[in-house]
This record gives C-alpha cells, structure tokens and sequence, in this order.
C-alpha cells in the first residue's frame, strides 16, 4: 500500500508539472514571443556594430521603432560624442 501511495503521489506530482508548465508557456506566450523579438533584434544590431566598427557597409535598419530604432539612435549618439572629441583635440 505504501509503494502504490508513493507511486500515486509521484504521478499526481508529474502530472501537475506538465500541466502547470503548459498553463505557464500558454499563459506567458507573448511575453515570450516579445522577447525573442528583443533578443533577434539586438543580435542584429551588434552583429552591425561589429561590421560598422570594422569598416563594412551596414545595410539601413528597416524603420522598426522599437528597441532596433533606440539602440541605432543611442549608436549614432555615441558617435556623435566621439567625433565632437576627436574635433575638439581632447586626448581619447
């Protein structure tokens, strides 16, 4: 009787487990889906960086407003400082 209370118990426990984590994946599934989105588009954006850096054409972003356009404006912004100081004459 133990080992058949035991056996049920562990069952009951698999069983909730696979229903929770599919109420869970169901239930969180665009917050996932946006993530993933954020995570592609900021591999792109420093996939570019990199091939900016090392003097290769990156080709426009193509005009998304999310996280892509704030990371590009933050890019040029950084840029921007960068060659105010080189004109400036300021040690780097």
């Amino acid at each position: 009787m133990g080992t058949e209370l035991i056996l049920s118990g562990v069952l009951v426990l698999l069983a909730s487990m696979a229903i929770g984590a599919a109420v869970l994946r169901l239930g969180l599934r665009h917050q996932i889906r946006t993530f993933d989105a954020i995570e592609a588009d900021i591999g792109t954006f420093e996939r570019e960086a990199w091939r900016s850096a090392a003097g290769a054409p990156v080709p426009p972003s193509d005009g998304d407003w999310g996280i892509r356009a704030m990371l590009d404006e933050g890019e040029e912004t950084y840029r921007a400082a960068g060659r105010a100081i080189s004109a400036a004459g300021e040690p780097v």
